[in-house]
């Protein structure tokens, strides 16, 4: 609940009215799928589907039992915590009223609602070597359907402010307007399957002004839609994949929130293998954007190259995957935006490039067989820009190397261990108080040394992990952790397992004297403070039944 304070009314005899809102709410959201498929002999499919999520608005009640709200201090003669029976008797003790606002008027959030309707068309070829597919999918979403659907009269006026019947203002009687479609759907015969209503994104999901001359880029092109053509082939030892997809800027589906809308993209993908599939060699090209819609201004598009080789000469041979992926990103601006009397500059053209390289590598120590990993990347970022820009422009991207190296060993005895080092480094762009801007180095160099040992034929583990980790950055931290425990398996269904865990935080000390200056901690002769992070014991049985 929520008391409003500023909705109060007064009426002339002095009594008054006081208003609750309520918030904090999940609508419970109905699900309905259905798709029918046909596949002919593998060469030809295609199918029909169709997605309905509505929240139902009367699953949220406006009481909830003892649940409590507080009011401000800034109400003398109503401040405190209450329950709502309480809270309703204390303003009705006084011959005032306590009334909610109507459920649409709630700041809790409105029930939505979405159709998504769509097909999908499939053809193989040359023995399904060859694969076409294509998608389409319309959505319609509406983002509050607290007053229902609305009648075909208030969506004709919607429309284009004319009551006859046509989208555009095109008169019955033959007058002046411009005939671009009559309204055949009354949305209250409609509302089972979707509510129709001004708070629909978009109104009117197709074009009609275009749709007589390009029908077919008018539906295919609509806001609310989504589509994507994808070609597939595999020959020999080549794979590759060329796909084109475009998702409109008012396209929505509760079916897939985190879809993300207004952007196309065309992408192709070759895959080449060489020496018996031990080689294999991939290169990629992509490109995205958001100008789907004619009218975007300075649209940022987003070109994308990539290469990778993978080397596997078998078993026992070390392995080697070397990575190289360069990302341009430009918004064709050319001059700066005025915000009041300011100038800001919005202008993109960058590059980053990552790099990644990778080598496992098996080996033997006498009776011991070890497995090493190496790894680096690196992303570096550049501002095509820069000899351009004002100077204190910040060019908010941070340039990224990481290292790391695990070495894993299996001994001839049941021991196992695991020792792993890795350090990253991030330089973050800062603008000090003289508006220059520096770019501040933050690191992470951590490590970690692993044992396991056997005993009775695997029936019992003991294990031990001790690790470091050490911050650099505006804060310098270091952590040493220890952890051990055993396991023990009383048979193959009962087993069980104890842990204790040790953490323990040092602060190094930065004063002009090299001490701490605060009495609380331990310091030593170099100026640290040392504090338990935190201290566990766990314990676990598992029953596999």
């Amino acid at each position: 609940y929520e008391f409003l304070p500023l909705e109060t009314i007064t009426d002339s005899t002095g009594l008054k009215t006081h208003f609750m809102d309520r918030k904090g709410y999940s609508f419970q959201r109905n699900l309905v799928a259905l798709r029918i498929s046909v596949d002919f002999k593998s060469k030809f499919k295609m199918g029909l589907h169709i997605l309905q999520v509505r929240d139902d608005k009367n699953s949220i009640k406006a009481a909830l039992g003892n649940s409590t709200f507080t009011v401000d201090s800034t109400i003398a003669d109503l401040a405190g915590v209450y329950t709502l029976p309480e809270f309703q008797n204390l303003v009705e003790s006084g011959g005032d009223s306590l009334t909610f606002l109507e459920s649409k008027k709630w700041s809790g959030g409105a029930p939505k609602d979405n159709l998504v309707i769509g097909f999908n068309l499939g053809r193989t070829f040359d023995q399904k070597k060859l694969t076409f597919d294509f998608n389409w999918n319309l959505s319609l979403f509406n983002r509050n359907i607290w007053d229902g659907a609305m009648s075909r009269a208030d969506l004709d006026v919607a429309l284009d402010d004319t009551l006859d019947g046509f989208i555009g203002g095109q008169s019955q009687d033959g007058g002046a307007g411009i005939d671009t479609g009559k309204i055949f759907i009354n949305p209250l015969d409609i509302e089972q399957f979707f509510t129709i209503n001004t708070y629909m994104s978009p109104l009117v999901p197709i074009d009609i002004t275009t749709i007589q001359e390009h029908p077919f880029s008018s539906i295919i092109n609509m806001p609310s839609a989504a589509y994507n053509l994808r070609l597939r082939g595999n020959y020999a030892k080549n794979s590759f994949i060329v796909e084109y997809r475009q998702v409109g800027p008012e396209y929505i589906s509760l079916g897939n929130p985190f879809l993300r809308n207004n952007i196309r993209e065309f992408s192709i993908n070759n895959r080449i293998s060489f020496l018996d599939y031990r080689l294999m060699l991939s290169a990629g090209f992509k490109h995205q954007d958001n100008k789907i819609i004619k009218t975007v201004i300075d649209p940022l598009s987003t070109n994308t190259f990539s290469l990778n080789l993978n080397f596997m000469p078998g078993p026992g041979m070390p392995t080697f995957m070397i990575n190289f992926q360069s990302i341009g990103k430009n918004n064709n601006k050319t001059e700066l935006d005025t915000v009041g009397s300011n100038l800001i500059d919005l202008r993109e053209d960058s590059k980053a490039v990552n790099n990644l390289m990778a080598v496992t590598i098996p080996f033997r120590s006498g009776t011991i067989k070890h497995n090493a990993v190496i790894n680096y990347s690196a992303i570096l970022n550049n501002d095509k820009l820069g000899f351009k820009r004002s100077a204190g422009y910040l060019f908010p991207k941070t340039d990224t190397k990481t290292f790391s190296l695990n070495l894993s060993s299996a001994f001839e005895s049941p021991l196992r261990t695991a020792l792993s080092f890795s350090r990253t480094e991030l330089l973050i762009p800062f603008k000090q108080g003289n508006q220059e801007v520096e770019k501040i180095p933050y690191t992470w160099t951590s490590g970690a040394l692993n044992g396991q040992y056997s005993y009775f034929q695997n029936k019992m583990k003991i294990m031990g992990t001790l690790s470091f980790l050490n911050s650099k950055g505006s804060i310098h931290t270091q952590i040493l952790g220890f952890r051990s425990g055993a396991e023990y398996k009383f048979s193959n269904n009962l087993a069980a397992n104890i842990n204790v865990t040790f953490l323990l935080n040092i602060f190094p000390d930065f004063s002009s004297d090299g001490k701490d200056n605060d009495d609380n901690g331990k310091i030593d002769d170099s100026g640290e403070t040392y504090e338990i992070n935190a201290t566990g014991l766990f314990l676990t049985v598992k029953y596999n039944f």
